[in-house]
């Protein structure tokens, strides 16, 4: 078995520039993830060339300008970085 948590990668297209990322999120939000999120490791490349790096702390910020990562970080952190919510049904209401 292996330890540690695996890396997930992802890949797409804004306004033309290629975004490529690696990541590593833990099971539940934390206070070492993003914005107290589940990612706690993420490396953001923008065209081949890292924009933004993440190791429980930023190491390379984005750049003010650079609006293209700032919209992939936001695409990762609502799509990665939130905990997983249970069911309606779980939580006892009914639809």
């Amino acid at each position: 078995m292996k330890k540690g948590y695996p890396d997930e990668y992802g890949k797409t297209t804004i306004n033309g520039q290629k975004m490529e990322w690696r990541l590593k999120r833990s099971k539940g939000e934390s206070v070492f993830g993003i914005r107290g999120s589940r990612i706690f490791e993420l490396e953001i490349k923008r065209n081949g060339s890292v924009s933004a790096e993440y190791e429980r702390g930023w190491v390379k910020q984005i750049s003010k300008d650079d609006e293209e990562t700032a919209l992939c970080l936001e695409h990762i952190l609502n799509t990665y970085g939130k905990e997983k919510t249970k069911k309606r049904k779980e939580m006892g209401s009914e639809v």
